[in-house]
């Protein structure tokens, strides 16, 4: 393997097909001395969390919500042994990719960008406007968006509502936490408008959301 990583052109990216793997290309890249994520990203499957926040840095992973699926199979398995008609096997979407340090670099060359997005990545749940952008970075708002449809196909405002989003799945899935706390933690202050907001992006309310991906 440190032979290989090696042979590899940086920057570059590395999935392993689970998080074991993903700690070895981890530890390969540390012994040869390549640096992650500056030169190598790595990702994993499964999300073991235990495991990715020992790794070194901490392993980005694939959540495939593993026990909805064991719940799913479960289902199936007692429909067959009772002689039932079942549907064809499906293939099952992940439920997110929970992002760590192991890929928590911006292949951007342009720095006012990068600081943008940085500054949305860490203020996007404290309430932020695109306007707060504007008045820390030397560019117009309509340069400002001009560039981030250029660098990632979508506007400043589409940016901070994808990190509100994801940090709100990743509370309904993996907390208890009560629906206007979950609100607030995303930068929203009624729960109620938080609510018609995740509707519009996910077709579904939190709630109903929560109850099909909890674990």
């Amino acid at each position: 393997m440190e032979k290989w990583i090696k042979s590899l052109i940086g920057p570059v990216g590395i999935m392993a097909c689970n998080d074991d793997l993903g700690l070895m290309v981890l530890d390969a890249c540390r012994r040869i001395k390549r640096s992650v994520p500056d030169e190598v990203a790595v990702i994993g499957v499964e999300n073991d969390p235990f495991l990715c926040n020992l790794c070194i840095p901490p392993l980005t992973s694939v959540d495939v919500n593993p026990e909805r699926l064991g719940f799913d199979a479960c289902v199936l398995l007692e429909r067959l042994m009772q002689g039932r008609a079942v549907a064809p096997l499906t293939r099952k979407p992940p439920l997110r990719i929970v992002e760590r340090q192991s890929t928590d670099i911006l292949a951007i060359d342009d720095p006012d960008i990068a600081s943008a997005i940085r500054y949305i990545r860490t203020h996007a749940c404290l309430g932020m406007a695109v306007s707060d952008l504007t008045d820390r970075i030397p560019l117009s708002r309509s340069s400002l968006n001009r560039k981030f449809q250029e660098k990632l196909g979508r506007t400043p405002k589409e940016e901070i509502t994808r990190v509100q989003m994801d940090r709100a799945r990743e509370l309904l899935v993996n907390t208890e936490m009560p629906i206007h706390d979950v609100a607030k933690s995303c930068g929203f202050d009624d729960s109620n408008y938080f609510s018609k907001w995740f509707h519009d992006q996910q077709d579904t309310s939190p709630r109903r959301f929560r109850l099909k991906f909890a674990k």
